[in-house]
């Protein structure tokens, strides 16, 4: 054998190893880039569905915020109409006590009107009662002979 003829054989080796070791090569760098790809549509996909959450987040927030911005209404509203019913039982009360006190002093005015008229008939009653006595005591000395 000859070296030319030994080329032939050995030249189609060598293109297999290179052309063998060439598609190995553009396989790993094709891998690579498909693997880089498949990542970056990861981290895209992710970026996604960490926007979507946290827009998610964002309105749970906002209607979280809302419901106790809501509340705290209802619950100022109650308090401000508890405050005004208070303050108009208050009134009432205070009212209600000034009336009660008014027809308590006309009572009492009424009683010392109707007393002082007792008390001023009684007097007379007494003048007239001791007058009557006095004339009754002078009526029976008088019918009382000196005699005894």
């Amino acid at each position: 054998m000859d070296w030319q003829s030994l080329g032939t054989p050995i030249a189609a080796v060598c293109t297999a190893i290179l052309t063998y070791l060439g598609t190995r090569h553009v396989t790993k760098v094709e891998r690579r880039r498909e693997e880089a790809r498949l990542a970056e549509v990861a981290r895209d996909e992710a970026l996604v569905v960490e926007q979507a959450l946290s827009v998610a987040h964002e309105k749970a927030r906002a209607a979280i915020i809302l419901e106790r911005n809501e509340l705290l209404e209802r619950w100022q509203r109650t308090l401000d109409e508890a405050r005004d019913d208070r303050q108009r039982l208050l009134h009432e009360h205070r009212a209600e006590i000034a009336r009660v006190r008014e027809e308590a002093r006309d009572e009492v005015a009424s009683v010392r009107e109707s007393a002082q008229l007792i008390i001023g008939d009684l007097r007379r009653q007494v003048v007239q009662l001791r007058s009557d006595l006095q004339a009754s005591r002078d009526q029976w000395r008088y019918d009382r002979p000196n005699d005894l």
